[in-house]
């Protein structure tokens, strides 16, 4: 448990030292890095799961079923992120997919 402590604190003395430093860049490049590094962690680990996407492939499973859930017509957006991901799933796998779509709208 120190351990973890202690890799916090050098991130932060680390933080505060860069902080110190101003570099001159435009908002849309730390954008794009921001995006680039959040692309990264999500294929980097593309294996883990969480309950979010895991509920949005299930809820996916069951639009494609045509299992009536809800007396209300509505439009269920992640329902038909997740059915998109188990069509597209002969393509890229679709827990990747749904990480990566989930990146970029913040869904988690």
């Amino acid at each position: 448990m120190s351990s973890y402590f202690g890799i916090i604190g050098i991130i932060t003395i680390l933080f505060i030292l860069l902080s110190l430093y101003k570099p001159n860049i435009s908002i849309i490049s730390i954008i794009l890095m921001g995006l680039s590094l959040r692309l990264f962690a999500t294929v980097f680990f593309s294996h883990s799961l969480s309950s979010d996407i895991y509920s949005f492939l299930i809820t996916g499973n069951v639009l494609l079923q045509q299992i009536p859930i809800f007396p209300s017509v509505y439009f269920p957006f992640i329902f038909y992120l997740g059915a998109l991901s188990l069509i597209v799933s002969s393509y890229i796998p679709p827990l990747l997919f749904l990480k990566i779509i989930s990146s970029f709208l913040m869904l988690e």
